[in-house]
């Protein structure tokens, strides 16, 4: 690199000198800089890393897994949804609503009985629980949203689930008790 470049060591050392308007950085400089870095750094990288493999030469382990949210069956009743989902070939599924009167498959007052039955469910059908889907309102007050919370958090731990998504309120009144 010529030493008068934006990217030479002297740009470092004494970037004072380098601020008047004749050295500003060019588009095409800054972008073919970045580029050079981004290929130093996949260069760097162990191949075995990128791909998400274990180094001891087993089967290479998946980096993520792919699921499917129960939403985009919410016409119709959650165990077509599951049916759906496992035959689609996803190994995860994220429960969130379904054909019924209040909507999200799991609710501030679903039973353990009924949790531990959707998670047979799923598991019946080669899924596995990744997220679940919960409202909790403090309109009434703050203790009842609190307790509406723990029983969702209790029912993503039945289900094993590590992920607990929640959709959060648009009343503005609610803004401070909610988050």
């Amino acid at each position: 690199m010529p030493p008068s470049s934006p990217w030479a060591l002297g740009a470092i050392i004494s970037p004072i000198e380098n601020m008047s308007t004749t050295s500003q950085i060019s588009r095409r400089s800054f972008l073919a800089g970045t580029a050079r870095l981004g290929v130093a750094g996949l260069a760097a990288a162990r191949m075995d890393t990128l791909l998400g493999a274990e180094s001891s030469g087993t089967k290479p382990k998946a980096a993520w897994g792919m699921g499917c949210y129960t939403r985009v069956f919410d016409q119709f009743d959650y165990m077509i949804a599951l049916d759906a989902i496992a035959g689609a070939g996803f190994k995860y599924v994220g429960l969130m609503t379904t054909k019924s009167s209040h909507g999200p498959i799991i609710t501030t007052t679903t039973t353990a009985e009924e949790v531990q039955a959707l998670r047979g469910q799923a598991q019946r059908r080669g899924l596995k629980v990744l997220s679940i889907y919960g409202e909790f309102s403090v309109s009434e007050s703050l203790d009842g949203g609190l307790r509406g919370l723990k029983q969702l958090i209790d029912d993503s731990a039945l289900c094993e689930c590590p992920n607990l998504l929640l959709g959060g309120t648009t009343d503005e009144a609610l803004y401070q008790p909610y988050y």
